[in-house]
């Protein structure tokens, strides 16, 4: 808030009985509010609102009593006070509205703080979810490729043993053919070998009875 220092008092005029009583009254009157200027400290402080007041109502008071008598000197003193307090009183009107507007703007700083920082955290959440998302995503993955080549190499030990499997087969196929071609051949040389031995037998009775019919 702007201060502005300007003497209380005014000179007065020469010869001016009615400018000499108006303002000792106006001093005798002002006496209270001189006082607690003093002990708050506003001493000086013209745009303090109650010293504001007291100098409207003093112009005031000058004024009509300067019109009212026709005394100039006291009319002259009541418009410079009148126009004091007005000057003071825009003083204070700019002041509170550059108070105000300083609240305003450091609301609206404090807003944009605000603002910036949901947006940091939202970024934040937002980055969080996508590291979660790209975690989940390639663990799933990670399970999936496990999963895929297990399936694969469970694929190939069963057709491993598939194979395996018809290899023996035919082994034991083969085995089981040598056998029985074994076997065949083993039947015809007994089958050979008792016509043989028939033959033989035959041809021993033959000769025997050869022999006979000639003795």
């Amino acid at each position: 808030m702007t201060t502005t220092q300007e003497p209380t008092t005014t000179s007065f005029a020469p010869g001016s009985l009615p400018f000499t009583v108006v303002h000792l009254g106006l001093a005798a009157v002002r006496l209270p509010l001189t006082l607690a200027e003093a002990v708050l400290g506003k001493s000086g402080d013209q745009q303090w609102p109650p010293a504001l007041l007291f100098e409207r109502v003093e112009s005031q008071v000058a004024l009509s009593v300067g019109n009212l008598i026709g005394d100039a000197a006291l009319t002259d003193d009541g418009r410079r006070r009148q126009t004091r307090a007005s000057l003071l009183e825009k003083a204070v009107a700019l002041d509170e509205q550059a108070a105000f507007e300083r609240t305003e703007a450091g609301e609206q700083l404090r807003f944009a703080h605000d603002q910036i920082a949901e947006r940091r955290t939202a970024a934040s959440r937002a980055t969080a979810a996508a590291r979660s998302a790209t975690r989940r995503s390639t663990t799933a993955a990670k399970q999936q490729a496990a999963a895929t080549a297990e399936r694969e190499a469970t694929q190939r030990k069963a057709a491993d043993r598939e194979r395996d499997e018809f290899a023996a087969r035919r082994q034991r196929t083969a085995e089981l053919g040598a056998v029985e071609a074994e076997r065949k051949a083993l039947a015809k040389e007994e089958r050979a070998a008792r016509a043989h031995k028939t033959a033989a037998v035959t041809a021993k009775k033959a000769a025997a009875a050869k022999r006979a019919r000639k003795a």
